[in-house]
C-alpha cells in the first residue's frame, strides 16, 4: 500500500561512519531535516549558431540540513565525525559520514521493520554547526553537510542495515532522562556548577575572576537569556584531471567561531569605550578583551572555545514604554577553536579542561 503522506512520525534518520560495514545508528531527537541538489553545468556555444552546442554536467553537490534537540544522546556532530583523532575543528572537518533517511508506512504510529523508501547519502562532510541555548525552548544542535552522492531507493539501504525497532515500539525516551540528568535539555539544564561548569566573560558584573557564575540558593544571580555558538566550515572543491569528482572538499581555514550571549540587564553591561582603549591587558589598552568561553549542560555536553574569544560587538537596549526589559548582547569571535565533548562520543575523546 502506498503511503498517504510523509511526515515526522514515519521518518527516521540514521548515521554511520563512511566506509564502515554493518549497521546504521538511529539519531534520536531529530526535529527537522531537508536536502537540496546543486546540479551545475558548463554551457558550450560555438560560432555559426545561436543555440547551445553542448551542456556538460559539472560537479554536483547535495546539501543535507538537520536540527536535533540536545537530549543526552550522542550529538550528531560527534556521531558524524566518528574516528576523529582529536576534538578540534581541523580533525573533525576531515571526517566523512553516511546518512540515511528511512520512510516507513504512514498508517503506523512508530517506525519499525523495513522502510518503504530510503534516501541514502554517502561521503558527507560537515559545513555548518551551531548550538543554541535559550530560555524559551529546548536546547538545539543544527548541522549542515555537503557531499556528491545521494540515492533514493525502495526498501533497505545499499550500504548498511537499519535497526528494526529504533524507537522501542514508540516508547523511546531521552537517554539523559534515564540517567537522571534532565531528559531533553531546557533552561534549567544549563550547567553553572559542578565539574567543568560554564565559563563566561569575567567583565560581566556577577561573574567571578575565574569565569564561573555567582550562585544564590542554587540559581545564577545573572539572568542570562540565551547563548548561541556557530561555525561555518566553508569548503573548497579541489579538482583533478581525469575525474569529475573533486579530489577533496577542504575546509577553508581559518574559520570564524562566533558566540553571542544575551543577558537581561540589571544595571547595564559595565563596559567602557575610549579611543585608546579602556581596559589594560598586559602592556596595552583595549576596548575588546579576549576571554575564555565554555558551555556545559546536564546531559554531559561541553563546548570549549578556548581562551582567545575576542569581543567584537556590544548591543544594548534600554527597554521601551511597551514594557520590554532592557537587555544587552555580547558577540565574540575566535579563529578555528571549537571542541565539542560528550560521554557518548564514538571517537572516545574525553575532556580534560579548557586549553
Amino acid at each position: 500500500m502506498a503511503n498517504t503522506r510523509h511526515f515526522y512520525a514515519n521518518s527516521a534518520l540514521y548515521v554511520k561512519k563512511a566506509g564502515a560495514t554493518g549497521s546504521y545508528s538511529f539519531v534520536r531527537g531529530i526535529q527537522s531535516a531537508s536536502d537540496s541538489f546543486d546540479l551545475p553545468a558548463d554551457y558550450v556555444l560555438q560560432w555559426g549558431m545561436v543555440g547551445l552546442y553542448e551542456a556538460v554536467d559539472g560537479t554536483s553537490k547535495v546539501t543535507f540540513d538537520c536540527e536535533k534537540v540536545i537530549d543526552g544522546s550522542t550529538p550528531l556532530y560527534l556521531a558524524a565525525t566518528e574516528g576523529s583523532a582529536a576534538a578540534g575543528l581541523t580533525a573533525r572537518s576531515e571526517s566523512r559520514t553516511m546518512l540515511c533517511v528511512g520512510v516507513y508506512p504512514s498508517e503506523f504510529d512508530y517506525v519499525s521493520g523495513t522502510p518503504t523508501r530510503v534516501f541514502e547519502y554517502s561521503g558527507l562532510q560537515p559545513t555548518n554547526l551551531s548550538y543554541d541555548f535559550n530560555t524559551d525552548g529546548a536546547f538545539k544542535e543544527t548541522m549542515s553537510f555537503v557531499g556528491s552522492f545521494a540515492e533514493w531507493k525502495a526498501g533497505a539501504p545499499k550500504y548498511g542495515t537499519l535497526p528494526t525497532n529504533p524507537t522501542a515500539s514508540g516508547t523511546d525516551a531521552p537517554p539523559a532522562l534515564t540517567a537522571c540528568s534532565g531528559g531533553v535539555q531546557f533552561k534549567e539544564n544549563f550547567r553553572f556548577t559542578g565539574t567543568y561548569p560554564t565559563l563566561l566573560p569575567t567583565f560581566i558584573p556577577g561573574i567571578t575572576s575565574s569565569g564561573t557564575m555567582t550562585m544564590s540558593n542554587g540559581c545564577p544571580i545573572i539572568p542570562v537569556q540565551s547563548v548561541s555558538v556557530s561555525v561555518d566550515l566553508s569548503r573548497e572543491d579541489i579538482p583533478r584531471l581525469g575525474c569529475k569528482t573533486p579530489y577533496a572538499r577542504l575546509a577553508q581555514f581559518p574559520v570564524d567561531v562566533t558566540t553571542e550571549i544575551t543577558i537581561l540587564s540589571q544595571s547595564g553591561h559595565g563596559l567602557d569605550m575610549t579611543e585608546t582603549g579602556s581596559t589594560l591587558v598586559g602592556c596595552e589598552y583595549t576596548n575588546a578583551p579576549s576571554v575564555a568561553l565554555r558551555f556545559s549542560t546536564d546531559s554531559g555536553l561541553i563546548i570549549d572555545l578556548g581562551t582567545k574569544n575576542k569581543l567584537t560587538s556590544v548591543k544594548q537596549t534600554f527597554g521601551d514604554t511597551g514594557g520590554s526589559n532592557a537587555t544587552y548582547s555580547l558577540s565574540f569571535t575566535n579563529k578555528s577553536v571549537m571542541s565539542v565533548f560528550h560521554p557518548n562520543d564514538p571517537s572516545n575523546i574525553t575532556y580534560s579542561g579548557i586549553a
